[in-house]
């Protein structure tokens, strides 16, 4: 906690103190202490670039923490903060989005699907942080209608990205809508 409040007090005063009363309704929200530290030291990790995009991602932090909740494995959580972890490192205050979109793109798999679509997503992180938000929620659309064609869908998204990153976010913008109309007929 005093990290994260620290970093984020050379940048920003009042970002530091409105985290620091805000952590403690954090940590009662969060049952797992492991899971609270590894969020906390990812936060550290943002926070030395933004202090507001540290914030941000903590302010969606307990709606990360219920989503995880709904898995027993704690594989998903593991693969969550692997990917945000990694997309922290290359992005820095691009992770608050990640994390804001993660409770919607996480709710209504299995286990098995979130940890695919999370190591997936990371794969795609050589493309961009703004790639990668676009495969997490496109990718969460193809898991949840048609299953067997994810890792196709993958490799035809690989294909693309050769053209260009925003040929690319093109692609997995229309993604959701070309499942839905297969799905429909």
């Amino acid at each position: 906690v005093f990290e994260v409040c620290t970093r984020q007090l050379v940048l920003s005063s009042s970002i530091a103190l409105e985290t620091f009363h805000h952590i403690p309704g954090i940590a009662t929200e969060i049952a797992d202490k492991k899971l609270l530290a590894d969020i906390l030291n990812l936060a550290v990790e943002i926070a030395q670039r933004s202090a507001k995009h540290s914030a941000d991602f903590l302010e969606h932090t307990p709606a990360v923490a219920q989503a995880l909740a709904q898995f027993d494995d704690n594989a998903v959580a593991e693969a969550v903060l692997a990917l945000a972890s990694n997309f922290a490192n290359r992005t820095g205050g691009l992770t608050a989005d990640l994390w804001q979109n993660l409770p919607e793109s996480l709710n209504e798999m299995s286990a098995e699907n979130a940890v695919l679509l999370m190591k997936r997503s990371g794969e795609f992180l050589e493309f961009g942080g703004s790639v990668t938000l676009h495969f997490v929620a496109s990718g969460r659309k193809v898991l949840g209608l048609d299953e067997g064609s994810f890792d196709d869908w993958c490799t035809v998204s690989r294909e693309i990205a050769r053209h260009g990153n925003a040929v690319l976010i093109s692609y997995l913008r229309a993604t959701p809508r070309f499942f839905n109309r297969l799905a429909g007929k």
